[in-house]
């Protein structure tokens, strides 16, 4: 048992297990079958779960609990039903009630439809039905045609669930680049634009790009690659002044040397068959074609050629980069839209447009509307998940496939694997001198040469002598087209006295051909309906490539033998060139017949189609007629859908060769007549032909031939009742020619008998076929006596019954025939018919059997002996007809499959049928055998589609005629547990039972359904639907199987992996059918069983289940999205709102309230304190006991996801990505789009919140190691900074240590990412109320946990920040390929975070720059989403800040604000940056008091630092924004220190009329351009300066009156001359002497503001502290700490020693002039006692790095009275623990005499030519300590070399100094 736990404060849940859900049930919290389905539970329960699962059994008060709490959820506002409503069927969607008016749509996150299920009857595309043909099945005599006519006349049948488009996994939508993601303006990427364009402007003048030794090779080094033709030569790519990339070759290195000058246009890295890495570099057209080169070292050709290309792709480059002034004008333009009248340019004197007015801030300040997208259609990394393992369910696959038509213009259907073509007799010329002179009779069929069979059945046509014929075509279907497939056309003339030699004759005369048309009239009047072979010809109808061939063709004529069969053909088109050659073929001279074959997809169109089995059809008289023909092909075998009973006779011969009997038979005819039975009676008018049906049909005579082949074809449309007198007659006539045309014999019979025979059809109640094709062997008799058929020959001389019949040779069969049989209700197959004649005969005797049986149990009861000899003999005739019926049952699983595949769905419903009638346990077993092995032999000759088929469509109910019958589910629920014991020691059988286990449980699924809707069980409720008995068997099942899967898994893993799968797949089916609370139960025993076993395996058998139950299209209201509370009280009230509803789209009803609020002098957002109402559903919102009960679906995931982050990656990123996206699927599911249906689902899974702050930790690694990740191919990360990632490891409750256990692998990128991405999902979502109660809990757990949510925040910011273009498109053109007119993102295989990344291509441009926009639109989503939960925390804060300690405020009110300013860097969108400056104002305005009255400074001069860096922005848009926002900031600032207007405030400067911002503004400027920060010279930092001056002018009308302009303007006097010294400084750079005069200079100059000057001081101290100049440093500190005294003393909060300063330096008390009589001319900068006492800690440190160790306690001293007065002895015992460790250094400093305070040099300057003035003057050189003579010698060159403006400086020892050095062109 894993140890994952899930802790609260009563009891310790196991997070692997689940705790039961009742509250989706109809009444209690468990609802069982039976009483022992509770036992079989309860006991399965481990000792450690029974404590949790102990409140949720069905004993005790909880029972009563969830009773009650049913009751109250039933009155529920608005009569909702919450919990089980029934499902409607189709019947019930027009007469159920109609839903309550008014109702929210959030409600129906936790409702059921009333209108789920759809019964649909399919219209295939069938032939004529047996109805439409007028047939009864009643009719027929066997069950077998019964069946199969009931099945042909009922459509198939599908019960569809109407919300089905919502289950199942999250399908990705691959992305298009016209969705619209408009283009979005970072700052960042302007910069790099700007780079950009200064590089290509640096790079157009002519400058070398490599240069180097290089291996010339040939170029065809592919198949030389050896080294006797390579020359090395010194190469030079270089950039000439036309932009040109130019190549110079030399022999050698030197500017003399000879060089040959080329243009490159391209280079590409080849590989050599021997695997080395050459370049090959083409060049212009007039120079040479190409060149190969190498290196000595293939790393260096893979770079030279690196560079190359990405000189000649920089040009493409700047294509891809979107221009930025389109960009700013696109994005953020209509921010303004509804606003007043802009000032122009003119009027305010400064560039650019701003807002003029009262209101300029507040317009200026309004955020752009932003049209927000969901956040996982924009994230790329998304994926639809692969399949679960093994069979998923049929019933519920087919919801989700509509059918798919597919329409082509190409002649030969591909999209399909059959091919319909038709075929048209378009010519036969067949004349003597161009005349037609007699009819002609044409056969013409399909043959199939590589096997030489027929594969169609023939058409028959017949052309008048006249040479007309009627139009007609033939309908053919292929579907194995090949090369070998031909056409064949047999020609036949009237049999005649005339030999057909006369067509072979070339030249005949008029006169002769005149006598031959004489006498075939003469033949055409007697002998008309004998025939005689002509010719035949032949046309291939695919080439080689199994493609059509031209329409029309025309082929010859070959005269036609006498003894042409079927394998003579074979031979002959085996090869057709060669018979031709050697004479074996003749053709016909001037002979020929033209077939037109028009391949068409769409037989529907076809109009006048006339049926294979019947002359019906809508006949068209204007249209030819076309008769589709019946295919023989067998390569894809389906079970029928159609009626068709056909039989094909082709007699073949008759060998009369050596009989006696008939003196005269060589013209031989044979007449086939069909001869029906006697008892039934019938028509015998069977034979069918193209035109009608008739009584016989005759064979062409082979003329005078004693051995007569016969090739003719006779179709018979067979009765569907046969009986053992239906049979086949054959009888043969001789023909006597020159009898019937002779003159003088006319009158005289020319018809002969020669003999017949007959064929019975039955035999035993079955076909006498036992093959669809078969040949027979018939004796031939002389005459046919009275009722021949009933001859009966005993064999052996036996002897015979019936008349007495004389035989041809005595018997012997003469007479050959072939019998092919293709009928829908007649089968071939023994077995199969033994079966379903055995099922008739259990069915006639089955209620006998029953009468009997009761009749004697109740004699023996009443009498106490045996019951009557009747019914004993009943019992024993139904007893043999069980054992007979389960032999062949048995026996099925014999048959070949290709033999019962058409039968298969017949035979199927009749086993289905037949199970629930099963009187003993050996059949009903046997009668599961069957189905199951039938099935497993579908599937494994990949025919599982058939299944699937059945299943959905053909598998019905209707054969249970009996209603009182027991059901095929509740049967197969029986019987599959008592199969499973029967067969358990046998694991090949349990092995295929496991397999195709999915299929019965689909089937019963099927059923189940079926009986819902036609018994109306829809109307009632699911727990009265069916019976105990059968929900006790469904238990039963489930159980058996569960126990199986685990306890075979290891013997035979890949079925227990399918049965699994099929298991899942059969809950997620009932919890649309039964009772919920039991279907629940089995879920919990099943994932109970599963966690007991510590398996891998068993582990992804349980997320199986999972991801297949949470497809169900109904899984949020299975997971009961309410809250409730400890007594089960429903929350009713709606009136959480997401963060969603106030940001969404940024609405202008939105901007109304927050800036009448931001903008008005006394605006307070009174946030109402209304979380504690949220408080008793506090358990709702982690994972507790009774959240994991009431929603218990979600429960499981959530359990599952907490404990998977303990498992190996592989296991854990399954997970993730599972409940990834299960919520990306919610939040495209369009019934709950509304905002408060997406609050109540995401308030469902906000426990997630819970777990991820539990594994802050990991989450912040994960982040950190990202950001560390070492980029390649040039990309660079922005630098991310150094307080932001100082704070994602040291906020909040990340440096306590958790509760949970420690990951057993990192969290990798991906799964960071997808994590966080669902958190932010929540956020964006979550009511603000249940927001605020669990960032409460949060706090009341530990009260470190107040940033936990913001640091997860600043997590995600960090992981999904946007990263440049270039470095997006790198890390997405792995997965994003573009094809022609659609984007396709790849499959995305996760690894490790540090993964090789590999130089991206340039790729298709439009896919990168959509993949860029994908990441940028995802990142401005995100930012807004953060900001919006930073809000909601805010205001949350602020309300309850009453109820909170300051150190709680302090620590949460500094991490809102820093994560709010990290949204104004240059790496987040333009709008994200706009709202979050108006934001910001909200924010100000909140924690008003906290920055202008009583809280830290910093805190208002990092703010302001932030505004300043916005003033700088390359984005018009966001400096008149941060303008507008320090206008509002420093407007606080000045009515906080004016509170009443009019009223006078005495200030000893302007500044300090403006409080605390005024004073604080210099300090962030000083503190901006101490840090680096480009300002100095930056004319945009000064054009944003112009644009504040500009609102303030206009913030009132009276200039010269208004006090808050003129100290508005004297402080951008201040900041501007701030500027103005940084500038002089940094022109002073390499200057000393005037650099620090310039120092002392400008520190003077900030004598007037405190804070400015203060300010300055410590920046000077951090530059010496970065140059480890550190003694400096703390003289610096020790400045600004007099400074901060000095204005405390002045107010009169302390009272300073400072002569303790005189131990660092006697100089800074005077220079601060701490003892001056008038210090009220410093503008004070608002600094408190705790200001001082940090500069004091501040400066302890930076002596004891020092060194200065005798100088801290003098400082330490100035802090302890006050850390004294406030009583602060923590900070006490730090101080004094400081103290004792500086005085003991101090003491071993003072033993030893070693300090490290610098390495000190004497250096004397020579030379008056160079140093003027300082000619032979010495000084002394300081350096950091520990630095050596060399160094130092080394560094002070460098400096003097730098000073004087050139190289000539020699250093010279002081032993070397002599007047013989002191030349005048060196400086020494």
């Amino acid at each position: 048992m894993r140890s994952s736990t899930l802790r609260s404060a009563a009891s310790s849940v196991d997070d692997r297990r689940s705790v039961v859900s009742g509250s989706s049930g109809t009444s209690t919290l468990i609802e069982s079958a039976s009483i022992r389905s509770n036992q079989t539970l309860t006991s399965a329960v481990s000792q450690k779960r029974k404590s949790v699962y102990s409140g949720c059994r069905e004993t005790g008060p909880s029972e009563r609990n969830s009773r009650s709490r049913q009751e109250r959820r039933e009155q529920c506002e608005s009569g909702q039903e919450i919990a089980d409503r029934p499902s409607l069927g189709i019947r019930e969607v027009h007469h159920g009630q109609k839903r309550t008016a008014g109702k929210r749509p959030a409600e129906g996150v936790a409702s059921f439809s009333r209108d789920d299920l759809t019964e649909i009857h399919h219209n295939d595309e069938r032939s004529l039905s047996p109805a439409e043909l007028d047939i009864d099945p009643k009719q027929a005599s066997w069950l077998l045609t019964q069946e199969c006519l009931s099945h042909y006349s009922h459509p198939p049948r599908t019960i569809r669930f109407n919300y089905s488009k919502f289950s199942g996994d999250y399908e990705y939508q691959t992305p298009k680049a016209s969705e619209e993601l408009p283009p979005l303006v970072f700052e960042s990427d302007l910069a790099e634009d700007e780079k950009a364009a200064d590089v290509n402007q640096f790079q157009s003048k002519d400058e070398t790009l490599r240069e180097g030794y290089l291996m010339i090779l040939p170029n065809d080094v592919g198949i030389l690659d050896n080294l006797k033709s390579i020359k090395k030569r010194y190469c030079t790519v270089r950039k000439d002044t036309d932009s040109n990339l130019r190549l110079d070759i030399q022999k050698q290195a030197g500017s003399n040397v000879q060089t040959n000058s080329l243009t490159i246009q391209s280079a590409n890295l080849k590989t050599t068959k021997k695997g080395k890495t050459v370049m090959e570099v083409a060049f212009s057209a007039g120079d040479r074609k190409n060149a190969v080169l190498a290196a000595e070292v293939e790393n260096d050709i893979i770079s030279w050629c690196s560079d190359m290309n990405h000189f000649l792709s920089g040009a493409d480059k700047e294509e891809i980069a979107p221009d930025a002034e389109s960009l700013k004008s696109g994005t953020a333009g209509d921010a303004c839209a509804d606003t007043e009248s802009l000032a122009s340019d003119d009027s305010l004197g400064i560039p650019g447009s701003v807002w003029r007015g009262r209101n300029a801030a507040a317009k200026a300040l309004q955020p752009p509307i932003i049209k927000r997208k969901n956040l996982f259609n924009l994230y790329w990394d998304l994926d639809s998940l692969p399949a679960v393992s093994g069979e998923g369910s049929s019933f519920l696959k087919s919801q989700l496939e509509p059918p798919v038509k597919f329409r082509t213009s190409s002649p030969v259907v591909k999209t399909t694997s059959v091919i319909y073509f038709t075929v048209e007799l378009e010519k036969l010329n067949v004349t003597l001198l161009n005349e037609y002179v007699e009819p002609l009779f044409i056969r013409i069929y399909l043959f199939d040469a590589s096997e030489g069979i027929r594969i169609c059945e023939e058409f028959q046509m017949k052309m008048e002598a006249d040479g007309k014929m009627e139009k007609a075509k033939m309908l053919c279907a292929v579907d194995n087209p090949h090369n070998n497939l031909f056409l064949i056309a047999r020609v036949e003339r009237i049999l005649s006295d005339v030999n057909a030699d006369i067509y072979m004759k070339s030249s005949l005369d008029v006169k002769t051909v005149a006598k031959y048309h004489k006498s075939m009239q003469a033949a055409s009047g007697k002998l008309k309906k004998y025939r005689t072979a002509l010719a035949w010809s032949v046309r291939p109808l695919f080439k080689a490539s199994a493609e059509s061939l031209k329409e029309a063709q025309t082929s010859p004529l070959y005269r036609s033998d006498v003894r042409l069969t079927d394998v003579d053909l074979q031979k002959f088109l085996s090869d057709l060139p060669k018979a031709e050659k050697s004479g074996k073929l003749t053709t016909l001279p001037n002979a020929s017949i033209t077939l037109k074959v028009n391949f068409t997809p769409k037989i529907e169109a076809i109009p006048n189609r006339i049926s294979t089995c019947s002359q019906l059809g809508k006949v068209i008289n204007e249209v030819d007629p076309t008769f589709d023909m019946q295919s023989f092909t067998t390569n894809e075998l389906n079970p029928y859908k159609n009626f068709v009973n056909l039989l094909y006779v082709y007699p073949l011969g008759l060998n009369y060769g050596s009989q006696k009997a008939f003196s005269k038979a060589r013209n031989i005819a044979c007449t086939v007549t069909y001869v029906p039975s006697r008892k039934r009676g019938g028509t015998n008018k069977v034979i069918l032909k193209q035109g009608g049906s008739y009584k016989e049909s005759l064979t062409a005579v082979n003329y005078h031939d004693q051995n007569p082949t016969f090739s003719d074809e006779i179709k018979m449309n067979l009765p569907i009742a046969l009986d053992s007198t239906d049979h086949l007659l054959f009888s043969f006539t001789h023909i006597s020619v020159n009898t019937a045309l002779g003159p003088k014999t006319q009158n005289e019979p020319f018809e002969t008998s020669v003999g017949h025979a007959w064929l019975p059809l039955v035999k035993n109640d079955r076909l006498i076929l036992e093959n669809d094709s078969q040949e027979f062997s018939l004796s031939v008799a002389t005459t046919l006596p009275q009722d021949y058929i009933s001859y009966q020959s005993f064999g052996l001389g036996k002897g015979h019954t019936g008349p007495d019949i004389k035989w041809v040779e005595n018997g012997r069969g003469l007479f050959h025939v072939r019998l092919k049989l293709v009928s829908s209700i007649f089968t071939s197959d023994v077995k199969l018919q033994a079966f379903f004649q055995s099922c008739q005969k259990f069915e006639k005797v089955g209620i006998i059997g029953d009468a009997a049986e009761k009749s004697q149990r109740s004699s023996s009861i009443h009498n106490g002996s045996s019951g009557a000899p009747g019914g004993s003999e009943a019992a024993r005739i139904a007893e043999s007809t069980t054992e007979a019926l389960s032999c062949h049952t048995k026996a099925l699983l014999d048959i070949e499959i290709d033999r019962l595949i058409p039968f298969l769905h017949v035979t199927l419903n009749r086993l289905f049928a037949l199970l629930p009638t099963c009187t003993t346990d050996e059949l009903s077993l046997s009668t599961l055998s069957a189905i199951i092995g039938i099935a497993d032999k579908a599937t494994s000759s990949n025919r599982k589609h058939l299944l699937d088929d059945f299943i959905t469509k053909y598998f019905s109910i209707r054969n249970h005629k009996n209603e009182d019958d027991e059901s095929a589910h509740s049967a197969l629920c029986k019987y599959i547990p008592m199969l499973m014991r029967n067969i358990q020691g046998d694991n090949d059988a349990l092995a295929v039972l496991y397999k195709q286990l999915w299929f019965l449980l689909d089937v019963i699924s099927k059923s189940i359904a079926e009986t819902v809707i036609d018994k109306g069980l829809y109307k009632t409720a699911r727990k009265e639907r069916f019976s105990a008995e059968f929900l006790f068997r469904i238990e039963v099942l489930v159980e058996s199987i569960i126990v199986g899967i685990i306890t075979k898994q290891k013997t035979f893993p890949a079925p227990c992996r399918s049965a699994n799968t099929a298991i899942a797949y059969y809950l997620r089916c009932m919890l649309s059918f039964i009772d919920r609370g039991l279907v629940f139960n089995l879920i919990h025993y099943a994932v109970d069983k599963l966690d007991l076993n510590e398996s891998r395996v068993l582990r992804d058998y349980k997320l199986d289940l999972l991801r297949v139950l949470a497809g169900h299209e109904h899984y949020l209201a299975l997971s009961l999205p309410i809250l409730c509370d400890k007594k089960n009280i429903v929350m009713r009230k709606e009136s959480c709102s997401s963060a969603s509803e106030h940001s969404n789209s940024s609405s202008t009803n939105f901007l109304s309230k927050f800036f009448a609020q931001v903008f008005s002098t006394s605006a307070v957002i009174n946030e109402l304190n209304d979380v504690d109402q949220y408080a008793k559903y506090k358990d709702h919102l982690w994972l507790s006991e009774q959240y994991c009960s009431t929603h218990f679906p979600t429960g499981l995931i959530l359990q599952e996801l907490n404990a998977s982050l303990r498992e190996p990656r592989d296991y854990r990123r399954k997970a993730i990505a599972f409940l990834r996206n299960t919520l990306a699927k919610h939040s495209i599911d369009s019934r709950f789009t509304d905002t408060g249906a997406q609050s109540r689902v995401v308030t469902l899974y906000s426990p997630l919140l819970q777990i991820l702050l539990k594994h802050l930790d990991e989450l912040k690694a994960s982040t950190k190691a990202v950001n560390q990740q070492p980029t390649t191919f040039g990309l660079k990360s922005p630098p991310s900074d150094d307080k932001k990632s100082a704070t994602l490891t040291s906020n909040g409750s990340s440096n306590k240590a958790l509760d949970s256990m420690g990951l057993i692998e990192k969290l990798d990128k991906d799964e960071t990412r997808d994590l966080l991405l669902c958190t932010l999902y929540l956020l964006h979502h979550i009511p603000k109320k249940v927001l605020a109660t669990i960032w409460s809990q949060q706090l009341a757990s530990d009260a470190s946990n107040v940033t936990c949510i913001i640091d997860l925040l600043e997590v995600a910011l960090e992981m999904f920040r946007y990263r440049g273009r270039a470095y997006h498109i790198a890390h997405t053109s792995k997965r994003v390929r573009t094809t022609q007119g659609s984007m396709v993102i790849l499959p995305y295989s996760s690894s490790a975070i540090h993964r090789e990344e590999r130089p991206p291509s340039r790729g298709d441009p439009e896919a990168n720059s959509h993949s860029v926009a994908l990441e940028a639109h995802l990142t401005q989503e995100i930012a807004l989403v953060v900001l919006e939960t930073a809000r909601i925390l805010s205001n949350h804060i602020a309300a309850r800040v009453k109820h909170l300690d300051s150190d709680t405020i302090d620590a949460a009110f500094s991490a809102l604000l820093r994560i709010q300013l990290s949204l104004l860097d240059e790496s987040w969108p333009e709008a994200v940056r706009l709202h979050v400056l108006a934001a910001l104002a909200e924010f100000i305005n909140v924690f008003r008091p906290r920055f202008f009255q009583f809280g830290p400074l910093d805190y208002v001069s990092l703010l302001i630092e932030n505004l300043l860096m916005q003033l700088n922005s390359r984005i018009e848009s966001v400096q008149n924004a941060a303008a507008a926002l320090i206008q509002l900031i420093l407007r606080s600032g000045y009515d906080t220190v004016h509170p009443t207007p009019g009223l006078r405030v005495d200030c000893s400067t302007l500044l300090e009329h403006l409080g605390r911002p005024g004073a604080q503004a210099g300090v962030a400027l000083a503190t901006l351009l101490g840090n680096k920060k480009p300002l100095a010279n930056s004319p945009r930092f000064l054009k944003g300066l112009s644009r504040l001056e500009s609102l303030v002018a206009n913030y009132s009308n009276k200039h010269s009156e208004n006090l808050f302009e003129q100290a508005v303007q004297d402080l951008i006097k201040q900041l501007r001359g701030v500027l103005k010294a940084t500038g002089a400084l940094a022109a002073a750079a390499n200057d000393p002497v005037r650099l620090a005069d310039l120092h002392i200079q400008l520190a003077d100059s900030y004598r007037g503001s405190a804070a400015l000057r203060c300010a300055w001081f410590d920046t000077l101290a951090e530059a010496h502290m970065t140059d480890r100049w550190r003694s400096e440093a703390a003289v610096c500190q020790a400045h600004s700490l007099a400074i901060i005294g000095k204005e405390l003393e002045v107010k009169g909060l302390l009272k300073p020693d400072w002569t303790l300063l005189s131990h660092i330096n006697t100089a800074i008390v005077d220079e601060e002039r701490v003892f001056e009589e008038k210090p009220s001319a410093t503008q004070q900068a608002g600094y408190t006692l705790d200001n001082f006492t940090a500069k004091v800690e501040q400066l302890v440190q930076t002596l004891v790095l020092s060194e200065r160790f005798e100088a801290v306690g003098p400082v330490c001293r100035m802090a302890i009275p006050v850390y004294e007065a406030k009583m602060d002895f923590k900070a006490l015992v730090s101080m004094y623990a400081e103290l004792q460790q500086a005085y003991s250094r101090a003491g071993e400093v003072k033993t030893y005499g070693k300090r490290h305070l610098g390495a000190y040099f004497r250096v004397v300057f020579y030379g008056r030519l160079h140093f003027k003035d300082e000619d032979n003057t010495e000084w002394i050189y300081r350096e950091h300590g520990l630095t050596s003579l060399a160094e130092a010698c080394e560094r002070l060159a460098e400096l003097v070399k730098n000073a004087l403006g050139h190289d000539h400086v020699e250093v010279v020892g002081e032993t070397d100094v002599g007047f013989s050095c002191h030349s005048c062109n060196i400086s020494f």
